[in-house]
């Protein structure tokens, strides 16, 4: 279905996507577009002067996949098992058995399982640091957006993350990057956050914070969306 759909886009009068790549792969890039974005529904409070957990509590949640980084992330925090950094991961996919066994084989690595959208947030919130690991994969490249890293940075903490090819550049400076995509780079990058200091990672996570909240408002978004559709006038 998808493939026959492809070949009905050149008639499009125009196209809306989340990722700029999409035009360029469709062939869309020369024909009328709107590069969208992902929004916020309600904002959560700013979590001001969150208590420390003994330990470093890194979480991450969503897929359990490959293109996510899923086996990079185990392997770098076991090499972390006697740093103080414990990750817990909540969610489900294909290699939920290999974070199981992880977390059956490493004191430091713990998994939580699925757990309901209207309890992430507490999650998030209460976390020391957040992870989102992305690896290069063609379909995500193309077809990916950041609707975790909206989460992420709404939820008033620090956030670790790769370059991942939909994530747009403005957020480069709010969050620790993993600057190799590897199972070094994730835990150089966990290192390197874990020992920033600590107002640094706060200012960091306000910084987000106020980014999203100025700039991802559906309200501006929607009215794009709307300005370009009747931009397109009448076919």
């Amino acid at each position: 279905c998808y493939s026959q759909s492809e070949k009905i886009y050149k008639y499009l009068d125009g196209s809306m996507a989340l990722n700029k790549r999409v035009f360029e792969h469709l062939g869309l890039k020369d024909k009328p577009h709107h590069l969208t974005k992902i929004g916020y529904s309600c904002v959560p409070e700013f979590p001001h002067g969150k208590k420390q957990n003994v330990k470093t509590k890194i979480v991450y949640t969503g897929s359990l996949m490959y293109y996510d980084g899923t086996e990079e992330l185990l392997e770098a925090v076991s090499r972390l098992e006697n740093q103080n950094i414990e990750l817990v991961i909540y969610g489900s996919g294909p290699l939920r058995s290999v974070v199981e066994s992880y977390a059956s084989r490493f004191n430091n690595i713990y998994f939580a399982g699925y757990l309901p959208n209207e309890k992430i947030g507490q999650v998030l919130r209460e976390a020391d640091l957040l992870i989102n690991p992305r690896m290069p994969y063609f379909f995500t490249d193309v077809f990916g957006f950041p609707s975790k890293m909206i989460e992420y940075l709404l939820s008033g903490t620090p956030v670790i993350t790769t370059q991942f090819a939909a994530m747009p550049e403005a957020y480069q400076q709010f969050v620790y990057l993993i600057e190799e995509d590897s199972v070094d780079g994730i835990r150089d990058a966990i290192l390197k956050a874990v020992r920033d200091d600590a107002a640094a990672k706060v200012q960091k996570a306000k910084d987000a914070y106020q980014y999203i909240i100025e700039n991802n408002n559906y309200d501006s978004i929607v009215k794009e969306m709307l300005d370009f559709v009747f931009s397109l006038g009448n076919p």
